[in-house]
């Protein structure tokens, strides 16, 4: 099954399916969203009326498979797969899964690019140092990020709920994102930089199929404001991940056809085309 059931083969732009769900999760079915999202955009359009173009522009190259493998044995394949298509000098646009993925990706670009900001688009700081007896999970892997590539280096937007034990830095923007995401316009012309959108910083009066939903989010027109804003410095974008759509806390079509049109979205801001 391909997104769009399509397929550019000489696309720069590489669509990858990451199914991976870690232990550490409130319900589980954020592994299955790969797949259910690929399912669902078969129903909307090539074309984007918010950036009056047919989105075409990207191959894709099916799901990793984990089967049998260890935590440990996930996250390097996870790595090895995005180096290898960094190395080849392409750009990735991965669906999770949870937001443990984005650590082994960051790893990956950070072989190959050591100057590049990331930016974390999620209702969580996600920066805990340790949650349910784990150093890596959904709830501490942007903590896991900073010590990686520098809390400099990490900026988040939409947030609206943290443990008293996170560090809030300077680069923490709580509650807008499109408002505040401008507010670095100069960073994002003069860095690389990754994006990482967990799909919970939508509010789940409109979007409850994530796994750990907080009210007070930003609209979906918002979303595809930042998506478009962040087009105006595609040059820099090495690559994106969508993560924590949970097909089994909200089972209905409009949850899955809503992510795939962002998909289509995040693709289209990413190409010349």
């Amino acid at each position: 099954m391909k997104f769009f059931n399509w397929s550019k083969e000489d696309s720069e732009i590489l669509l990858l399916g990451i199914p991976y769900e870690g232990k550490v999760v409130f319900k589980k079915g954020s592994s299955l969203a790969p797949d259910k999202i690929r399912w669902a955009s078969e129903s909307i359009e090539f074309y984007s009326p918010y950036q009056k173009k047919e989105v075409k522009d990207f191959k894709d190259i099916g799901n990793l498979n984990f089967k049998g493998l260890k935590r440990e044995e996930i996250f390097e394949k996870i790595e090895e797969k995005v180096f290898e298509i960094l190395k080849e000098s392409k750009k990735f646009v991965l669906i999770g899964g949870d937001h443990t993925i984005t650590y082994p990706s960051i790893c990956a670009v950070h072989r190959i690019i050591k100057d590049f900001i990331l930016i974390h688009i999620d209702a969580h700081l996600d920066r805990r140092e340790m949650f349910e007896e784990d150093e890596l999970n959904y709830a501490t892997v942007i903590k896991k990020i900073e010590q990686k590539i520098g809390e400099e280096n990490v900026y988040t937007f939409g947030a609206r709920s943290c443990a008293k034990e996170e560090k809030v830095t300077d680069n923490v923007h709580f509650f807008k994102v499109y408002e505040n995401i401008k507010k670095i316009e100069n960073v994002l012309k003069n860095k690389k930089f990754y994006v990482s959108l967990d799909l919970d910083v939508l509010d789940p009066s409109f979007f409850p199929a994530v796994t750990n939903p907080e009210p007070g989010g930003i609209n979906f027109n918002e979303l595809i404001d930042t998506i478009i804003f962040l087009s105006n410095y595609k040059e820099n974008i090495t690559g994106f991940d969508v993560v924590e759509y949970n097909p089994m806390i909200s089972e209905g079509l409009a949850w899955s056809v809503t992510a795939s049109i962002i998909i289509r979205e995040i693709i289209g801001a990413m190409s010349n085309q």
